[in-house]
């Protein structure tokens, strides 16, 4: 899913390039990531550049992306993550998990490091371990309905959509 998106403008004096960053995850109340994020990819402009992995640890380094910005032009960063069915929940009104950026390794035209200290926050994300999906009308199936062979075979369709904050998760027969 998107985690956090950012713009990096050049100034309308040099051209500047951006070589990387740092992203880093802050899970409420957990300190640690077991797997639960495991890879974050950055996209500029919608055209994926690079993907790194979290290694179980809070931090994904990007270098080297030598991402090229036109003076006085600007470059949408989409940040994007990779997280499991594991990832914690807490509940709680202050956001499970969420996502800063910081370090950033920027050149202008002339090779002059640019010193950024900034240090971008994205919004408080409140994570839902699991979805549990319950129909009416519909008993509970106890024996396996996939065969067992490599041949995928379709079971139902769902159609996901939220209707005043509720998510309403209709049967659509196939």
């Amino acid at each position: 899913f998107t985690a956090m998106r950012f713009a990096v403008r050049a100034n309308n004096v040099r051209d500047l390039t951006l070589n990387g960053f740092r992203v880093n995850i802050v899970f409420n109340p957990t300190t640690s990531n077991s797997n639960y994020v495991t890879d974050v990819m950055a996209y500029v402009d919608g055209v994926l550049v690079a993907t790194q992995s979290f290694n179980n640890a809070t931090t994904a380094t990007f270098n080297s992306l030598g991402i090229a910005i036109a003076k006085g032009a600007t470059k949408e960063v989409t940040l994007k993550v990779t997280t499991t069915s594991s990832h914690p929940s807490a509940l709680t009104t202050t956001g499970d998990v969420w996502y800063t950026v910081d370090a950033f390794d920027l050149d202008d035209a002339n090779g002059n490091s640019v010193t950024s200290t900034n240090v971008l926050t994205g919004a408080k994300l409140d994570v839902a371990s699991a979805i549990s999906v319950a129909c009416k009308n519909v008993s509970a199936i106890t024996s396996s309905i996939i065969p067992l062979s490599s041949v995928a075979v379709p079971v139902a369709n769902f159609e996901f959509k939220s209707e005043n904050g509720k998510c309403v998760l209709p049967l659509i027969p196939i």
